[in-house]
């Protein structure tokens, strides 16, 4: 965490672009959270220092952060343990995506089963093409400690 502030402390900005102030410290942010490789559940500064580092209020890091949660990129807890942790929930965009478009009629489940069965093999196959030996390792002590 000190790594992450004394960073924005450091890096300078430059003139923000004419879009929102809120997209754009949301795309600074999760850019330093891939940068420095955070792991999930590490915490980040609170909504007044990352207000004072990129000289905004409060409310434009709220919406920055709300961003950064419907993304799946962090987590908001509220309360005396509360805060802004990381989160690796890349997978949310498109699993809310997906239920829209199943809650609205639009795509079904065997829509979806359908295109599964059509990337789920190409994927399966450059993993195996790409993966190292330690992969292999990996997978079958995943395997072996399933049964």
């Amino acid at each position: 965490m000190e790594e992450f502030r004394n960073d924005i402390r450091k890096k300078t900005f430059g003139a923000l672009e004419k879009k929102r102030y809120s997209e754009q410290i949301a795309q600074l942010i999760y850019e330093k959270i891939l940068d420095i490789e955070f792991k999930k559940g590490e915490r980040l500064p609170g909504e007044r220092e990352l207000a004072r580092d990129f000289e905004v209020s409060r409310t434009v890091i709220r919406e920055a952060i709300r961003e950064l949660e419907l993304s799946g990129v962090v987590n908001v807890k509220k309360g005396p343990k509360g805060g802004i942790f990381i989160d690796h929930a890349f997978h949310k965009p498109l699993l809310n995506s997906l239920q829209r478009l199943i809650s609205s009629g639009m795509i079904s489940v065997k829509n979806i089963l359908e295109a599964r069965l059509l990337i789920e093999p190409y994927i399966t196959a450059q993993a195996a093409l790409l993966s190292k030996k330690k992969d292999i390792e990996t997978i079958k002590s995943l395997l072996n400690n399933s049964l």
